[in-house]
């Protein structure tokens, strides 16, 4: 029996990566030989989440203050893997509760944070669920994200 029925030359963007559908079940897996991406490494989830987008901190650098660019490089370490939920901060969250997560004073975060909602770094999200548990079907869930 053959490994391969044939093999299939694919060009992809830099984002984006190859995968094997199943026809008959539908199973979908990960190509393990990308052959020619140089320096491309599959996301291990057992290893430590890691952003490093080097053109876009050196923009960010150039379009905020040293206090605006350490704020965004700690909403940058708090966000989350896959969602970049920037729990444990919500839209309800005090100004006194943020401060405190981003070691700043008081009087300055909405300054900061309304400039780098401006600037894209924050932005405001509402997701809904669908549900048979509430009233009308859908649950709203807010969240900030990175």
């Amino acid at each position: 029996m053959k490994k391969h029925d044939y093999t299939v030359e694919v060009k992809l963007k830099h984002n984006e990566t190859p995968a094997i559908l199943d026809k008959d079940t539908g199973e979908v897996k990960k190509v393990k030989d990308l052959g020619g991406r140089p320096g491309f490494k599959y996301f291990n989830e057992a290893k430590t989440f890691k952003k490093d987008y080097t053109l876009a901190w050196k923009l960010l650098d150039s379009q905020t203050n040293d206090k605006e660019f350490v704020v965004a490089m700690r909403l940058a370490m708090i966000a989350e893997a896959y969602t970049n939920s920037l729990r444990p901060m919500s839209p309800e969250s005090s100004v006194r509760e943020i401060a405190e997560i981003l070691k700043i004073r008081k009087e300055s975060v909405n300054k900061i944070i309304d400039k780098l909602f401006k600037l894209g770094v924050i932005g405001y999200f509402e997701v809904y669920e669908a549900s048979m548990d509430t009233a009308y079907g859908t649950e709203k869930k807010q969240i900030l994200g990175i």
